[in-house]
């Protein structure tokens, strides 16, 4: 899997390119350790938003049906439609097992 894809400049530019612009305006202001500290909080905050997107996906691959869904935008909204597409392709097979197989793989079960 390669990281070249359209999705990727944009998250460059709307996930990291905002920090460090925000770490440098910090460290001018306030010097290196408040610019320092300024990118590991925002950094921290980019994972606790990655973290609940993977809680969502993980609670809408438990129960596809159940929740309708998941809106997140962004390359996880990408991932979730990708998701959603298989399910469905699989959930309405030709001939196939449905999409209780794709779920019970992810849980290490055999249907």
């Amino acid at each position: 899997m390669s990281p070249a894809g359209p999705w990727f400049a944009k998250t460059l530019l709307t996930g990291l390119l905002p920090i460090v612009c925000l770490a440098g305006l910090v460290w001018a202001l306030h010097g290196p350790a408040a610019g320092w500290a300024a990118a590991a909080l925002a950094f921290m905050l980019v994972v606790v938003v990655q973290t609940r997107r993977l809680a969502v996906l993980l609670a809408w691959l438990d129960s596809p049906g159940s929740a309708g869904f998941p809106d997140t935008g962004g390359a996880w909204g990408d991932v979730f439609l990708t998701l959603a597409q298989v399910a469905s392709r699989r959930a309405h097979p030709r001939g196939g097992r449905g999409a209780p197989a794709l779920l019970s793989r992810r849980h290490g079960r055999r249907p």
